[in-house]
């Protein structure tokens, strides 16, 4: 089907008269609706500018996109000092993030400290809750520095859940300066 509307009044040079509707779309996410709107009057000498049409992107309602950021306090580090690493995911997306969401940090020490909902074996993490809109949820690992001084020690923590809609900010780095 489609919307007609009929304005009966005389429309001055010059003038523009605008029309609005609301519509629910049913279309699926990653479709594109092709909308049109013509305008006829028996008057009108110029046929060729009566229609114009638009292109609309159907994106979905919200989606999943989990952040991850790595801290390190102290840095830098003298050897044989203890530093605490901290990895912090968080739902940056516009709908929340089912579980299980998993961490990696494969440069760590066996001992991450966990709250409720995670659960790790080795280097790898899982949060099986979900995480809510702005929600953010951390492990924390305490390792002692062995390295000598002088040493950079690059450390890398990723995150991955089968719902998250963008992998650019799914991995965080940082350097460990031993002085």
């Amino acid at each position: 089907g489609g919307l007609t509307s009929v304005n009966p009044n005389t429309l001055p040079v010059g003038y523009t008269v605008t029309f609005q509707f609301n519509a629910t779309v049913t279309a699926s996410a990653g479709s594109s609706i092709q909308n049109c709107a013509t305008v006829t009057n028996s008057n009108d000498t110029n046929a060729a500018n009566n229609q114009s049409c638009v292109t609309i992107q159907v994106v979905p309602s919200g989606v999943c996109d989990l952040r991850i950021t790595k801290t390190v306090s102290p840095n830098p580090v003298t050897p044989g000092q203890q530093v605490t690493i901290t990895l912090t995911v968080t739902n940056v997306g516009t709908a929340p993030c089912p579980g299980p969401t998993n961490v990696v940090d494969p440069d760590q020490p066996l001992g991450f400290a966990v709250g409720p909902g995670w659960t790790c074996v080795g280097t790898a993490c899982t949060y099986a809750n979900p995480i809510p809109v702005n929600g953010s949820v951390s492990v924390t690992v305490t390792p002692t520095v062995a390295a000598p001084p002088g040493t950079a020690i690059p450390n890398c923590a990723t995150v991955t859940n089968s719902n998250d809609t963008n992998a650019a900010n799914n991995q965080s780095c940082v350097t460990i300066q031993v002085t």
